[in-house]
């Protein structure tokens, strides 16, 4: 019997509940790891399933265009060890897959990119300053894990230098906090973690007192499909140390900053 949703109905017929991908073909993950041939069969039969001809002239090429898009889009999972195996993954078959991958599952591939993070913030810097630091409408795109649709819009990060008794502090390069934003948004996500996986990844690898952290955005699978809500924008607001929510008056000042009401 398939496992299901609850009660839940898909949009697209109301008579079939959504179905879990444990009741789904069974198929082997290999965490880690993108397989760009698998990626073009994948992309090749969806096209099949939505009544498309994948031969015809417009369509021909579709499948490899998809599964190279989809590295780009997902390359944050093809992190750490990954990197150095990559060159040899596009080019070997799927049965030789576990063997590739036998030291891989999900929590070694978030390792990998807690470790990637960590150097994405490792270029700091000394500055004769202390106080907030703000950088405000850093773009990004996403994909929506639920759906595999678009989620998209711009990020505000805060942070607080160290509170030395030093006249110096540890700054990072402002273009790496872009940087960060991009390697998380670079995986099927949800909004609410992706803003949390920002401040823990600033908080944890930086001399600093406290993160604040705003994100923006409009979802495709509200506006293109179900409600079609076209103009919802979502707000997610994440906060740690001195900047953590309802922290007194440095939380206060932060949010005038990011332009956030209380």
């Amino acid at each position: 019997m398939d496992q299901k949703y609850g009660s839940q109905k898909d949009d697209s017929d109301g008579d079939e509940c959504y179905r879990a991908a444990d009741s789904l073909p069974s198929f082997t993950p290999h965490p880690g790891v993108f397989n760009m041939e698998e990626a073009r069969n994948a992309a090749y039969n969806m096209l099949v399933a939505i009544g498309e001809d994948p031969t015809r002239e417009g369509l021909r090429m579709t499948p490899d265009r998809v599964a190279r898009a989809n590295k780009e889009m997902f390359s944050s999972l093809q992190v750490g060890k990954q990197i150095h195996r990559q060159a040899h993954i596009d080019h070997v078959n799927t049965s030789d897959f576990d063997e590739l991958s036998d030291d891989l599952n999900d929590s070694t591939v978030e390792e990998f990119q807690d470790e990637e993070a960590g150097h994405i913030l490792s270029a700091q810097f000394l500055v004769q300053a202390h106080g907030l630091i703000c950088v405000r409408n850093i773009e990004f795109f996403s994909t929506c894990e639920h759906h595999l649709l678009p989620f998209y819009g711009n990020v505000d990060i805060c942070y607080e230098l160290a509170d030395k008794a030093s006249r110096f502090s540890y700054a990072v390069g402002l273009s790496k906090l872009a940087r960060l934003v991009q390697f998380y948004a670079h995986k099927p996500q949800v909004q609410e973690r992706l803003t949390d996986e920002i401040t823990s990844a600033i908080m944890k690898n930086m001399d600093a007192q406290g993160v604040l952290v705003r994100v923006k955005a409009h979802h495709m699978c509200m506006s293109m499909r179900g409600i079609h809500a076209t103009n919802a924008f979502t707000v997610t607001l994440s906060g740690e140390g001195s900047l953590k929510y309802g922290h007194g008056d440095k939380y206060v000042v932060a949010q005038n900053l990011l332009n956030v009401q209380a």
